[in-house]
């Protein structure tokens, strides 16, 4: 079960779909980000936009533009994304795309799209929330994963914070009473690149940080702050190299 308040909404996804406080479940549909979401957004500035939720139908699972309320409410025929608060905390066990878009320190637009959700047994749900407008809007990954795609992904944990410009990240948070460990991995184009900065200071007073180059590697952020060297994915324990084959294959499903 999924749970949010949103500019004074309370809705929840349930076991067959998605629910509020006034009308029904809308019908399963098949909708992606069309341009008159893509120039709502843009006229909109700087904010976080639910724009997808998974949920289960008579098809299967699907993962389209979420329309709670659209059978009441449409604007141009269109059902429209609905904007997040900052610090508003996320809890679900459902997989969610988010559009975060924001002005930078020199006046430009940038955007990401992000997808969370849970992972198995190992993080049966997805918790975090996107810090307020400063020079960007990074998503603050408590626990779960969150795939990051645009000019200017930012992702934070508890230890690090990672950036990256036109590239895919993925972010991942394990906290169970046997495994404590947090990874930033770079999926994108082979010429991107993903900086990662722990948010602890050593004992020396120096901060660890690693810059991911190549394609397919990772760095892992250890429960001191201290940041790994990076890795290939393909040389990672087998149940990391499945994690990141499913959150790929996830992304690719849900158009990112």
């Amino acid at each position: 079960m999924m749970k949010w308040r949103l500019a004074g909404l309370s809705m929840c996804a349930g076991a067959l779909g998605l629910c509020c406080t006034a009308g029904e479940a809308p019908a399963e549909k098949a909708v992606t980000l069309d341009a008159w979401t893509e120039q709502y957004l843009t006229a909109a500035g700087s904010g976080v936009w639910i724009t997808g939720l998974e949920f289960k139908g008579a098809a299967g699972t699907s993962l389209g533009i979420l329309n709670t309320m659209s059978e009441h409410v449409q604007v141009g025929g269109r059902p429209l994304a609905l904007r997040m608060p900052p610090y508003d905390v996320i809890v679900t066990d459902r997989q969610m795309r988010l559009r975060v878009q924001y002005i930078d320190s020199v006046g430009a637009l940038q955007s990401y799209d992000v997808l969370i959700g849970p992972y198995e047994s190992l993080t049966p749900k997805v918790i975090g929330h996107f810090r307020p407008p400063k020079s960007a809007i990074p998503i603050y990954v408590m626990e779960g994963w969150a795939y990051l795609s645009g000019t200017s992904p930012k992702g934070e944990t508890t230890r690090a914070s990672a950036s990256g410009k036109g590239t895919h990240i993925i972010v991942q948070v394990v906290k169970t009473p046997t495994v404590d460990v947090q990874r930033v991995f770079l999926v994108g184009n082979a010429t991107d690149e993903v900086e990662v900065v722990s948010k602890v200071v050593q004992p020396d007073g120096s901060v660890d940080k690693a810059t991911l180059t190549a394609l397919d590697t990772y760095v892992e952020i250890g429960a001191d702050g201290k940041v790994g060297s990076p890795q290939a994915i393909n040389a990672a324990p087998p149940d990391v190299q499945q994690f990141v084959t499913y959150v790929k294959n996830q992304a690719a499903a849900a158009g990112l």
